[in-house]
């Protein structure tokens, strides 16, 4: 389970948000809340992934879950395209678990097969293959709506979705959406000595 979010409702009812790379087919989004017995119950976020955009995985899920006060519930992913060059004879996907499981649990032959670097270098040379996907609920989860997913360019990559959060102080008035930001370019460490210059959109929904 990797990168989650968490919103509560009105109501105090909480929603957790979170994918998982190792699944099959690999790279899914979950989204957690319990049941009137407190029960946690899985929510059909990845049916409506696979609905709404077909043969996409979610492979960034990072600040990606907010809610408004009438309890609109609004989540942004990162997806790009499960099958690609590298996929079908090493099962990988862009994200730094994968960049970085063959170093970290080397012994684990599972997680090392799914440590590889060709799978990154992939989606860093393939600009335009991530894309910000955006799921609304107004039914605490039953169902979805989406909008397209946002690709300025074809030749950029949009990545790291930062999607504007209720934070007490902070709230996302009834009938109104919370912002987002994200950043163009790549989404890698810097080297030693080098500064990665991306640009970095503000995204209002009306």
């Amino acid at each position: 389970r990797n990168l989650g979010a968490l919103v509560v409702d009105s109501t105090g009812k909480p929603f957790v948000l979170y994918l998982q790379y190792n699944t099959e087919p690999p790279g899914q989004a979950f989204l957690a809340s319990p049941d009137d017995s407190g029960n946690w119950q899985q929510l059909p976020l990845q049916e409506a992934v696979d609905k709404h955009w077909p043969g996409y995985a979610a492979v960034d899920c990072r600040s990606g879950m907010s809610i408004t006060e009438d309890d609109v519930i609004c989540i942004v992913l990162g997806i790009q395209p499960r099958e690609h060059p590298v996929a079908e004879q090493e099962r990988a996907l862009w994200g730094k678990p994968y960049e970085y499981a063959a170093e970290v649990y080397s012994t684990n032959e599972a997680n090392a097969r799914l440590g590889v670097e060709s799978a990154t270098l992939w989606a860093r040379e393939n600009l335009g293959v991530i894309k910000v996907a955006w799921l609304e609920s107004r039914d605490g989860g039953k169902t979805f709506t989406a909008r397209s997913p946002i690709n300025p360019d074809p030749g950029v990559t949009a990545n790291q979705p930062s999607i504007e959060m209720p934070t007490g102080f902070n709230r996302i008035p009834a009938g109104s959406y919370p912002g987002l930001i994200y950043c163009t370019g790549l989404a890698r460490n810097a080297e030693e000595g080098e500064v990665i210059d991306n640009d970095v959109f503000y995204v209002q929904v009306e």
